[in-house]
């Protein structure tokens, strides 16, 4: 639509629905509203309604947490809107209120509010989370938060659920950073236990299960993991069998004589026992040699007697 220079768009009756591109590129529009009828009426801003509406303000007069039965923000709905801010503040600039989406949002699309960088909170009633279009905070103010109900009577139920649902977005370390409860501290208490969450890959059929620091990281992958033993021993080697000669003469066969303790000696030993036989021949001769000499002497001397 041609709307270079329109500032102000009011309507006087209910209406459901902002259908898409509604006010698109209408960069010079302040706000829209009208009466309690037409806020209390709007359940749907299509996609890109407001996009490229660089002027439009947060006012007392126009915010979208006016919108009391809002059930759906469209695909970059407010795509650049970078005046648009999370606070309402008054003719003099005091803060008068947070603008708070309706708890009856049950859907946000896609960078819905991607360029928005004059809002630092997007503050959200619903106990249950919408269903989050994808989105990145790269285009967003660096302090940038989600801000969700408290429910600390209720073990933070509220804020944990809100958690799972972002970390399958934007990851767990990003969704950490940017959500918080309302008022009573979620993010401290919960620190301890968003060290460990569980994230389903579609299609994988596998989870991977990161737990705090100091503790087992398991991870389900396919493979086998081959269990080390801490001290480990050494392969034993099996002996080699001798291999099989034939004889050179196959019709024969030889037996092998039995091993005696006869049998088994060294040479040393054959040469010591064959130096003792030598030597008991040669005492044998001396004593032989001896004895003929005394029985010669004493037949000499028989005879001297006699003659």
């Amino acid at each position: 639509m041609d709307c270079d220079n329109i500032q102000y768009v009011s309507f006087y009756g209910a209406i459901e629905e902002y259908p898409k591109y509604c006010f698109k590129d209408c960069t010079k529009l302040i706000r829209t509203g009208g009466t309690a009828a037409a806020f209390n009426g709007l359940k749907r801003i299509g996609e890109e309604a407001y996009a490229g509406c660089a002027s439009l303000s947060t006012s007392t007069s126009w915010n979208l947490g006016r919108y009391a039965n809002l059930e759906q923000i469209g695909d970059r709905a407010f795509y650049g809107c970078s005046a648009m801010s999370d606070q309402v503040l008054d003719a003099k600039g005091n803060f008068v209120q947070n603008v708070i989406l309706t708890g009856s949002l049950n859907q946000i699309g896609a960078s819905a509010f991607d360029g928005c960088t004059a809002m630092h909170k997007l503050w959200l009633q619903a106990t249950q989370p919408p269903v989050f279009g994808a989105f990145s905070t790269s285009s967003m103010a660096e302090d940038y938060q989600i801000l969700v109900p408290d429910s600390q009577e209720d073990g933070d139920s509220i804020y944990k659920t809100y958690l799972e649902t972002l970390t399958g977005i934007l990851g767990k370390d990003e969704a950490y950073r940017i959500l918080d409860s309302f008022s009573d501290g979620a993010k401290a208490r919960q620190a301890a236990a968003i060290s460990e969450i569980e994230i389903t890959v579609p299609g994988d059929g596998s989870a991977d299960t990161v737990e705090a620091a100091g503790t087992t990281e398991e991870q389900e992958t396919p493979g086998v993991i081959e269990e080390v033993p801490e001290n480990p021993q050494p392969e034993e080697i099996p002996e080699e069998e001798p291999e099989n000669l034939e004889p050179e003469d196959p019709g024969t066969t030889e037996e092998p004589e039995p091993s005696t303790d006869e049998n088994i000696s060294d040479g040393s030993s054959e040469e010591t026992s064959q130096e003792q036989t030598e030597q008991s021949e040669q005492t044998e001769e001396s004593i032989t040699a001896v004895q003929r000499a005394e029985s010669g002497k004493l037949t000499e001397e028989a005879k001297e007697r006699e003659s």
